[in-house]
């Protein structure tokens, strides 16, 4: 199984960023949200209420947002593409107190100077680190919260992975690569941009470990959201899913993707 998703923090693929738009309903359909657990801590580490306002930075079509709009706050949701933000809008349409903003977030004005929570999911490090902290610290309160939230993917020994990483040896290579110690380092990088930015104290760090079933529709509108996968091309994109897909029929035509969700919570300086 490929761990290289085109979405590590602290990575340098800014100019995909809107390739994601290009496949809005498959990201739709295929992407993970987050386990009850961490939703519980992200609500009550910020005391989030009626009266809180939360800003989030990427918001793809709203799989984190649906699940803190029951609290009520006042979300401002900001997103660069347009296909997702309509997805979004759809998707949010019974929460009025989420707005969707069609914007990059670099580039984005607001007069609100006031948000008690800004997070973002799997979004943040398409933003340049210069910018993108130092106006989170703009657009908060001071005892406000910045949330950075990764859905991380954790080796498996099933024979199903085990297969599935014959596939991408052998049809995309440069996909295929150990993930020994690839959620330790990715949180290891994360931690230290955060420091690098000057903006927040050591962050507080929680990790969730949790499983997601995949039957073999799902799990190709899943791979065809990766930007990494993207950039194979259709030809390529097409012939790894039409294997991977006949692997997973033999086992019993559901997956199961072993995930580290994983909060980095911080406090401005």
């Amino acid at each position: 199984m490929s761990t290289s998703h085109g979405e590590q923090p602290g990575g340098s693929l800014r100019p995909d960023r809107s390739l994601f738009n290009d496949v809005a309903a498959a990201y739709d359909r295929g992407r993970p949200g987050y386990p009850d657990a961490l939703i519980g801590d992200l609500v009550r580490s910020s005391g989030l209420s009626p009266e809180s306002r939360i800003l989030e930075i990427g918001c793809g079509t709203g799989q984190l947002t649906r699940l803190l709009a029951t609290t009520g706050a006042r979300i401002d949701c900001v997103e660069l593409g347009a296909d997702l933000v309509r997805l979004a809008q759809a998707n949010l349409a019974r929460y009025p107190n989420v707005v969707v903003h069609h914007a990059a977030f670099e580039s984005w004005e607001t007069s609100t100077r006031a948000y008690d929570l800004i997070m973002s999911a799997q979004a943040f490090h398409w933003i340049p680190p210069e910018i993108g902290y130092r106006k989170c610290l703009q657009l908060m309160k001071p005892e406000g919260s910045l949330a950075l939230i990764w859905n991380l993917y954790r080796p498996s020994q099933d024979p199903v992975h085990d297969e599935l990483q014959q596939i991408y040896a052998r049809l995309a290579p440069e996909l295929h690569k150990s993930p020994a110690e690839e959620p330790k380092a990715r949180i290891a990088r994360t931690i230290d941009e955060i420091r690098a930015s000057g903006c927040f104290e050591e962050p507080t760090v929680r990790q969730y470990p949790w499983t997601d079933s995949y039957t073999t529709d799902r799990y190709a509108d899943l791979l065809r959201s990766f930007s990494d996968h993207r950039r194979l091309g259709e030809e390529r994109l097409d012939a790894l899913l039409q294997e991977a897909n006949a692997v997973i029929e033999t086992h019993g035509g559901t997956i199961s993707r072993h995930l580290l969700a994983v909060t980095f919570l911080c406090k401005p300086t």
